[in-house]
């Protein structure tokens, strides 16, 4: 399977289309794997208030990447590991070695996901 991204990422003090006061830019970085990804369980889904979601591994041993998106705030764990607090309507995604991952939300809140692995 073939995971590929482009990305420019500019952070700057103003907020006009063209930032003048860059504070850091990476323009087109690119991301190319044909390795690490051989099996991917995505889905959407709803989540009723304080709920505590096992995203399923599906036919995934070792997870190796994964993407999320929420429209609440919601704390993570990798591997029964610390939570980790996320922000709501951001794109998360990180590559990491993980047997689980769990979503703990305390609002009523609409998940998207995908994970990648072997």
């Amino acid at each position: 399977m073939r995971y590929s991204k482009i990305q420019t990422i500019i952070v700057s003090e103003d907020d006009s289309s063209q930032p003048k006061k860059c504070r850091f830019g990476e323009a087109e970085q690119s991301v190319l794997d044909v390795t690490l990804i051989k099996e991917v369980n995505t889905s959407s889904i709803n989540l009723p208030t304080s709920t505590t979601f096992p995203l399923p591994m599906g036919a995934i041993g070792s997870g190796k990447w994964f993407y999320l998106f929420c429209d609440k705030a919601f704390t993570l764990q990798l591997n029964a590991g610390p939570a980790i607090t996320l922000a709501a309507n951001k794109p998360h995604e990180m590559w990491a070695t993980f047997t689980a991952i769990e979503i703990t939300t305390t609002d009523a809140s609409r998940l998207t996901y995908a994970i990648g692995g072997e």
